[in-house]
């Protein structure tokens, strides 16, 4: 997808929810290749990214509280400090991602690969980690208190310091 294209998208969506529907209109990015794409600070609220290719993107400082992203690839994208509030990312591609300070309470994650994703200092309250792998995923500082780690595989997780469960 284009610079301009995206860009128009991001612009309508943010006109979408500010005027609750209004004018603008919703992001629907499902299945998009947004591969690379620089979305840093990006307004994608309640967006539907269902299997967008997002390998390598730049989401750092992003909106994504409440959006859709079951089975989305974000392979080694750079997630730091997004926001991520109550997202659907079942099965989503996390591996070599970097989620740190990423705000990720409430938001499902079951069956999602995070193997060796960053999440350190990531706050991870109340999220559902069913069945999710985070086999030598960086957990230092992680909060996951009330998160639901049934099944999920810690196998070689690293954890210095704080982790809250």
């Amino acid at each position: 997808m284009n610079k301009e294209r995206l860009d128009k998208i991001l612009e309508e969506h943010k006109k979408w929810w500010e005027t609750d529907g209004r004018e603008g209109k919703q992001a629907d990015l499902r299945g998009a290749d947004l591969r690379e794409a620089d979305l840093r600070g990006a307004y994608l609220r309640s967006a539907d990214l269902s299997g967008a290719n997002l390998v390598d993107a730049d989401l750092r400082n992003a909106e994504l509280s409440h959006a859709i992203l079951r089975y989305t690839d974000l392979m080694a994208a750079d997630l730091r400090d997004a926001r991520l509030v109550c997202a659907d990312m079942r099965g989503t591609d996390l591996m070599f991602a970097d989620l740190r300070n990423a705000e990720l309470s409430n938001a499902s994650l079951m069956f999602a690969n995070l193997r060796r994703t960053d999440l350190r200092h990531a706050n991870l309250f109340g999220a559902s980690l069913y069945h999710a792998d985070l086999c030598r995923a960086g957990l230092t500082g992680t909060k996951l208190t009330a998160a639901d780690l049934r099944g999920a595989d810690l196998s070689g997780v690293t954890t210095e310091g704080d982790v809250t469960l």
